[in-house]
């Protein structure tokens, strides 16, 4: 009876303790594996975002000879169906200069100027966008990106020069630049990711710079591209 009870005590075998690491390592890698995929997702959404954007900018510019947000909305004409009135003509927007600027002094929401706020509302009523979000503690109606920051569509300075771009400043960019589209909150690496596959790889400098030149960990970065 002894022996017997001594039996059914034993410990694991070495190999079962092997095929127990195996299917555990097997686990872990597919979970990895499926982490990996979709920040490589994410990434390929801020390239795509980028690319969108700027096509449906410049054919707004295209159709109506203006930039949105710029563009004077006509408040008893409408041009553009679903406007909202803080974006139609008069106050700091849609005053035709020819910047997404604050169109003068006064701030937008959420720390941009009044005309970029408007951008998403412009190029979403023109059916030049598929898909915008609402900002839940503003109800502004922004763009916003898989890793979960807003994007906006602003110049590098405006006339009076109030809205340099976040923390990049006017002087990182030639002259001859004079919009950006700018992912806000965007984790660094990604940012890497991305100034790979469409400029030089190198956030401190192109066509595509970070607010920090090199990333230290992973911390959020603002991060803007040459409109």
């Amino acid at each position: 009876m002894r022996s017997i009870a001594m039996a059914n005590r034993r410990g694991f075998t070495l190999i079962e303790i092997a095929v127990v690491l195996f299917i555990v390592s097997v686990i872990l890698a597919a979970l990895l594996n499926a982490d990996s995929v979709i920040r490589a997702s994410k990434v390929q959404d801020v390239v795509a975002m980028a690319k969108d954007l700027s096509t449906a900018v410049n054919s707004f510019k295209q159709r109506f000879h203006m930039l949105p947000g710029d563009f004077p909305m006509n408040i008893a004409l409408p041009e553009i169906p679903n406007i909202s009135k803080p974006c139609h003509i008069g106050g700091q927007r849609g005053d035709a200069n020819g910047l997404i600027d604050n169109g003068g002094n006064a701030p937008g929401f959420l720390g941009v100027a009044a005309e970029a706020q408007c951008v998403p509302e412009f190029l979403f009523g023109a059916g030049l966008v598929g898909k915008i979000e609402v900002d839940p503690g503003s109800g502004v109606m922004v763009f916003q990106h898989k890793f979960g920051g807003r994007v906006w569509v602003k110049s590098v300075a405006g006339a009076n020069g109030s809205n340099v771009v976040a923390v990049l400043g006017a002087a990182t960019f030639p002259p001859s630049v004079t919009h950006v589209i700018e992912f806000e909150n965007l984790p660094c690496s990604a940012a890497s990711d991305v100034d790979r596959q469409i400029d030089n790889g190198n956030l401190g400098s192109g066509r595509a710079v970070a607010s920090i030149p090199n990333c230290a960990g992973d911390a959020l970065v603002d991060y803007a591209i040459v409109l």
